[in-house]
């Protein structure tokens, strides 16, 4: 009975390790917004380690190309464009984005998203 127990409480002991080491973004969590102009898009994504990933894309075949602006918490802007066909542009900043934006050549911008 006790080598019984004894074995059960190692399976179970062993079952947590497993799943707490299975557990995805622990301990590099992030955060991604995304802001939509029709079906063009443009996100940001702000890692733990102050890290951020720009995103934007064009997904309307339409002759006009897609901006997004975005506020780095150093209070620097850069912008994304891109345009329709080949993929998404993407860019990364060794700094957080506060805020940013799209806006499809001659249109509005989206309203401002910000990240915290």
């Amino acid at each position: 009975m006790k080598k019984t127990l004894r074995r059960a409480a190692g399976a179970s002991a062993l079952g947590i390790l497993f799943t707490l080491a299975a557990v995805p973004g622990v301990a590099q969590a992030a955060t991604t917004k995304c802001a939509y102009d029709g079906n063009d898009r443009a996100c940001a994504t702000n890692n733990n380690n102050y890290t951020s990933s720009l995103e934007v894309c064009d997904n309307e075949d339409d002759g006009r190309n897609v901006t997004a602006w975005f506020g780095l918490s150093d209070g620097i802007q850069t912008y994304l464009t891109d345009s329709y066909g080949g993929g998404c542009k993407s860019s990364s900043r060794n700094i957080r984005v506060a805020w940013f934006v799209v806006a499809e050549q001659g249109g509005k911008d989206s309203p401002t998203v910000y990240m915290y």
